[in-house]
């Protein structure tokens, strides 16, 4: 049987039926949690106790996107506005406007700190890459996507490769070092629909992982960066149209989504976050009552590791990992933030059912490291 994690925290972050905690970042340089709601506030939360902080007011409209390096916290938002914060103060530092003055879905910000992109979106559909050190606009990228964007993330260990999702259903690779717009794209990614969300995984983040906004699930594998004109594009090693009712038959054996029984239908995944201590990839999948199930997902199978009941109401928006691998924090729509405890290695270590067991045995087996999950 799957492990069943009970809920050891749980901290109201707005009015119930009202407001929805609609994204969840950890801050390590802070130690805080940033919670994205819906009211176009962002609160900040202790990472273990999940004390209330401080709150980020000054967008005025709804905050689409968040994005952190160090003290800084990046904020995308309705209001066609980036605005940045330190978030050992909560003070604004400064508020970037969106060229065209389109709504501004997504933000990110280089390892270095050095660059922010920001995507738009209706109207505009354009990567605009800005220079932090000057506060000045380095270059748009008008002609990748034709759609809006609605994810950017720069590669962990290639930090001139950005990686931009689209509405229009192709996640894009760029060179930001190339000047030339015309060479600067080196990779497409086909995920066959509108890019939710996407992530890098593996030890050599040679993978990525994207979900679609049609529940649609894909992993690639990258290609080398580029040496020449005759390097292999990146290839789809895994695709499940809809990651839904693929889901709902793993865990049905496993008593369902939340184990609440075999009949449960699991109704939406949340993100991912790769586990290096034993290699797996690790999505959230839960129902509309707050009831959810962590399994992990790969070419070779997928497994339920554990259930999570008792501590939302509703929908669950996000979930984070604690950096010392003890603890899951997760949001939802219910206003709240809730703290479960992975701390059990005996359970840890214990079988869990899996869709396809000798593949998923055989790699759990080459590892010894512990794996609170």
């Amino acid at each position: 049987m799957a492990r069943r994690l009970a809920v050891s925290k749980r901290t109201p972050c707005g009015t119930e039926g009202e407001d929805y905690v609609m994204q969840l970042l950890s801050c390590p340089e802070a130690q805080c949690l940033a919670g994205v709601c819906s009211d176009a506030v962002v609160r900040l939360y202790d990472e273990r106790s999940l004390f209330f902080a401080r709150e980020l007011r000054g967008h005025t409209a709804r905050v689409n996107d968040v994005a952190v390096c160090g003290s800084v916290l990046a904020t995308a938002s309705e209001d066609a506005t980036v605005a940045l914060w330190d978030v050992r103060t909560g003070k604004a530092q400064a508020q970037l406007a969106e060229p065209g003055g389109a709504e501004v879905l997504s933000v990110a910000v280089s390892a270095d700190g050095a660059v922010l992109v920001m995507g738009s979106g209706e109207g505009s559909n354009t990567v605009h890459a800005w220079d932090l050190r000057t506060m000045t606009l380095q270059r748009s990228l008008d002609e990748l996507h034709t759609a809006e964007v609605t994810r950017l993330k720069f590669h962990p260990s290639q930090p001139w490769a950005l990686f931009s999702g689209s509405n229009d259903g192709v996640l894009a690779a760029t060179d930001l070092r190339e000047a030339d717009p015309d060479e600067a794209a080196f990779d497409f990614l086909a995920p066959g629909s509108s890019v939710d969300n996407f992530g890098f995984f593996g030890d050599a983040h040679d993978m990525v992982w994207c979900q679609c906004a049609d529940h649609g699930f894909s992993l690639f594998q990258l290609s080398p960066p580029a040496t020449d004109d005759d390097s292999p594009p990146s290839q789809r090693i895994l695709h499940f149209p809809d990651l839904r009712s693929a889901m709902t038959q793993l865990l049905a054996p496993a008593g369902g989504v939340g184990g609440k029984g075999a009949a449960a239908e699991v109704k939406y995944a949340v993100g991912c976050v790769f586990d290096a201590s034993d290699q797996t990839l690790k999505t959230m999948v839960g129902d509309y009552d707050g009831a959810m199930s962590l399994v992990s997902i790969s070419p070779a199978g997928a497994q339920c590791h554990a259930h999570l009941t008792g501590g939302h109401r509703d929908q669950v928006r996000g979930w984070v990992v604690a950096a010392d691998g003890q603890s899951i924090t997760t949001c939802g729509e219910d206003a709240a933030m809730c703290s479960w405890s992975l701390a059990d290695p005996e359970a840890a270590s214990s079988p869990l059912p899996s869709s396809d067991s000798e593949g998923e045995g055989s790699g759990a087996q080459k590892t010894k490291r512990y794996s609170p999950f």
